[in-house]
């Protein structure tokens, strides 16, 4: 009385290539940076106002030289001061790797044993970023001419500052 019925489903999948998934993010743009004194400065995926680049010499170190400190007051520091980043957040500035790379007149890396110094702020609120960076290059009392070159990259990689300056 009950018939075994077998039901077979063909199934075709026809694709064009507008039905491939595409990314909803807008593609990323390096944009030139205006700098203070004309250095290169480039960036991928963030916005900000401009980067103020100096040389800082005021940096002291502890008064009693038991205190341990990352700060050596012998060093002159390049200043860069990154003003309304916009493209980013708080934790991703603090969580990207932070390189810099020291070279003489003669094109010759330059090794420095100092820490670079962070200083982190902004708005958790408007995601707007204000940060410096203070990288050791030279003693204080060389006047020779460097070229410092600092890289910061988000964590995923997909975002990055680049400074190129000689002092």
């Amino acid at each position: 009385m009950h018939k075994n019925f077998i039901a077979v489903v063909f199934s075709i999948f026809c694709f064009t290539p507008t039905m491939w998934a595409q990314s909803k993010t807008a593609a990323l743009k390096v944009n030139e940076i205006k700098t203070s004194d004309g250095s290169h400065a480039t960036a991928l995926g963030l916005q900000m106002a401009s980067v103020k680049v100096m040389v800082d010499t005021s940096l002291r170190g502890p008064a009693n030289p038991a205190v341990k400190s990352i700060v050596n007051g012998q060093m002159a520091y390049l200043s860069l001061d990154f003003s309304t980043v916009t493209g980013s957040n708080m934790l991703e500035i603090t969580n990207g790797t932070h390189q810099f790379w020291v070279y003489d007149d003669q094109k010759k890396e330059v090794k420095i044993g100092n820490q670079i110094l962070k200083k982190i702020g902004g708005s958790m609120e408007s995601s707007i970023i204000n940060y410096t960076v203070k990288i050791p290059f030279r003693l204080k009392t060389d006047q020779k001419k460097y070229s410092i070159r600092y890289r910061w990259e988000s964590p995923d990689k997909k975002k990055w500052i680049e400074v190129l300056s000689t002092k």
